[in-house]
C-alpha cells in the first residue's frame, strides 16, 4: 500500500518537501503505520531528512503522561518504538542507503 492512498491530499501531503521532514499523522490507522513509514523511507531524497518520532512504551506511566493527548498517546509512541527498533527498519535503512546522523553532525553541516 502506498502512503498516498493512506493520506487525504495524496503524495504532496506525505512526501518530504524542501525541509525534508517526515512525521506520521493521526489520520493513519495503526494497522498502516509500517506501510506509511516504509513508503516514506523508500522515497527519501538525497540530503538531510528528519523523521519525527516519539519513542516510549505503552505503560501506565506513559498513559498518565499523555492522558490529554489522545492522538499522540502511549500507544502511538509504542508503535513508533516498535517500528524504528525492528529488523524490518534496519533492513529498509540498509537497502535505501540511509545513514543515521546526530544533531551535532547537522550543526556542523549548517555552519559550513
Amino acid at each position: 500500500m502506498r502512503i498516498n492512498s493512506l493520506l487525504p491530499g495524496g503524495p504532496a501531503t506525505c512526501r518530504p518537501k524542501s525541509s525534508q521532514i517526515i512525521r506520521i499523522e493521526p489520520v493513519i490507522a495503526p494497522a498502516h503505520w509500517a506501510d506509511f513509514y516504509t513508503d516514506a523511507i523508500k522515497h527519501i531524497q538525497p540530503g538531510v531528512t528528519e523523521i519525527v518520532v516519539h519513542l516510549a512504551y505503552d505503560d501506565e506511566e506513559m498513559r498518565a503522561i499523555t492522558i490529554d493527548h489522545p492522538n499522540w498517546g502511549a500507544g502511538w509512541r509504542q508503535r513508533d518504538l516498535e517500528f524504528f527498533t525492528s529488523d524490518a527498519f534496519r533492513r529498509l535503512r540498509a537497502e535505501n542507503q540511509i545513514k543515521l546522523i546526530t544533531w551535532r553532525e547537522i550543526g556542523k553541516l549548517v555552519r559550513r
